[in-house]
């Protein structure tokens, strides 16, 4: 009889207890991912800011159809020169911003800048289709983009007549303030 009564009552706790067990626990949301789609791009996402560098805050889409115009709202927490550079679905690279449009890209802190700036010209989503990255960088320097940007992102750059008067500046490293937000935008 007390061996009834044990199981009885080890019967009824067991029942009591999986009213009491917890769904399970949903993943955390994953993070973004794409794909490399070459050494540029590996490149360009490899850039890593200083301890304690320049904040932007960047808003642009996340995702659009091809010939879409679209425009960057950038933020900055320090006074410096805005640099835009993409690297498209097919590993191309190409500076943005500045332009022959709008050439200069000296920004203030706390000023939110809409790029583009002026009337008449867009930016719009072109081929190829696919994933493009984008690194908005600011430096403390009016050439700095030479001294941050890896080698070979600036040996394309720089072989761009359209780009080459915007990268001149210093040839070698040295310590300065600057920082970089990436943002990957999906043209459908």
């Amino acid at each position: 009889m007390m061996i009834k009564k044990n199981i009885s009552f080890l019967a009824i706790f067991l029942l009591a207890l999986s009213g009491c067990v917890q769904p399970p626990i949903a993943p955390a949301p994953a993070t973004p991912t794409y794909v490399y789609v070459g050494d540029n791009w590996r490149a360009l996402d490899s850039l890593t800011p200083p301890v304690n560098s320049i904040q932007l805050a960047v808003q642009a889409p996340e995702e659009g159809t091809l010939d879409q115009k679209i425009q960057f709202q950038v933020t900055p927490n320090d006074n410096g020169y805005l640099w835009i550079v993409q690297i498209d679905a097919n590993d191309q690279v190409q500076l943005l911003f500045p332009n022959n449009e709008e050439p200069e890209n000296y920004i203030r802190v706390g000023n939110t800048i809409t790029l583009p700036g002026r009337s008449g010209y867009y930016y719009y989503l072109d081929r190829p289709l696919g994933q493009n990255l984008l690194a908005f960088i600011i430096t403390s320097e009016k050439n700095g983009i030479s001294q941050v940007l890896p080698p070979r992102i600036k040996d394309v750059l720089y072989k761009s007549r359209d780009s080459r008067k915007f990268i001149r500046g210093v040839k070698y490293r040295q310590q300065q303030d600057w920082g970089v937000t990436k943002h990957v935008i999906t043209v459908r």
